[in-house]
């Protein structure tokens, strides 16, 4: 391998970065690999990322406003592994918060937070939000 002067390798890596960024597809594709890996069942393609982002434009938990970039792809169920209907996108402070809890206790701190979500039953009271 030739050698390469630092100066070109930090470009490289900033053209990378900016790569990555722009091209939505080369996201779908990183997070498609990092579910792969981590999760069994079917494998995700990049083309299966992207359905599943084009059919959600906000957060599956607390309905915050989501894209391509600000969107996670979140399994619901991580015992399920990457079942179709077993993922969706959430922000990615509901994503990093549930991590592998099941969804009735994540949606259980979501209402003691002051956030409704269709599936909570109608026994667990919301709080109001305080202003």
């Amino acid at each position: 391998m030739a050698f390469m002067p630092y100066k070109h390798l930090r470009n490289k890596r900033a053209y990378d970065r900016r790569y990555r960024r722009d091209n939505i597809m080369s996201r779908h594709r990183d997070r498609a690999y990092c579910a792969n890996r981590r999760y069994g069942g079917p494998k995700l393609i990049a083309a299966d990322v992207a359905a599943i982002f084009a059919n959600r434009a906000s957060c599956f938990y607390c309905r915050a406003p989501v894209d391509d970039r600000t969107g996670t792809l979140e399994h619901i169920d991580a015992a399920l592994g990457n079942n179709p209907g077993n993922l969706t996108v959430a922000c990615k402070p509901c994503n990093n918060g549930k991590h592998a809890k099941p969804k009735g206790s994540w949606l259980k701190r979501l209402a003691t937070r002051g956030i409704w979500h269709e599936d909570l039953p109608d026994s667990i009271p919301v709080q109001r939000r305080m202003l």
